[in-house]
């Protein structure tokens, strides 16, 4: 979809990258990355394994992005308050206190405003469902000069529900 996207219409940010769900972003220096993954280890043993639902495109005129939309957001809803709280605790960072967040899978942002009607022309409308479940976090870092993302670590989501069929 993304390398459709950028054939057709051209470089935008993230253009890169896997879609993908952002809880969160902010700046932790290297030597509290351990504190950091024990502080999501801690917050990821209170909340269990679920199941994502996606259905359909969304546009953001606000940041000229485009995304798919999470059906039930209220897990992840919950998996952000719960990291949110456990890490201002941890690690006392202001930057956490962040109380606003949108459940999307994002595929492109900051298009330019070409980009962004080119978008709204090929996704508004168009049908999109697919579903996953959500067991484990994958914890990113940037390493200078700030472009390049790097893996941190693998966080599992508390301990596994049992499926009933």
């Amino acid at each position: 979809m993304k390398l459709d996207f950028l054939k057709d219409h051209g470089a935008f940010i993230g253009q890169n990258s896997d879609a993908h769900i952002s809880l969160m972003s902010f700046f932790q220096p290297e030597d509290k990355e351990e504190k950091l993954i024990y502080s999501l280890e801690e917050a990821m043993k209170e909340c269990k394994e679920f199941d994502l639902f996606l259905n359909g495109f969304g546009l953001s005129p606000a940041d000229n992005s485009f995304f798919i939309d999470v059906l039930d957001k209220q897990p992840l809803i919950h998996l952000y308050h719960q990291l949110r709280t456990n890490l201002f605790k941890q690690l006392s960072s202001i930057s956490f206190l962040r109380g606003g967040f949108l459940p999307q899978m994002n595929i492109g942002c900051a298009t330019s405003s070409m980009q962004y009607m080119q978008a709204a022309k090929t996704f508004e409308g168009k049908l999109y469902t697919n579903n996953f479940r959500v067991f484990q976090l994958t914890v990113l870092k940037r390493k200078a000069p700030f472009r390049i993302w790097e893996k941190l670590t693998e966080v599992t989501v508390g301990e596994p529900v049992s499926q009933e069929w």
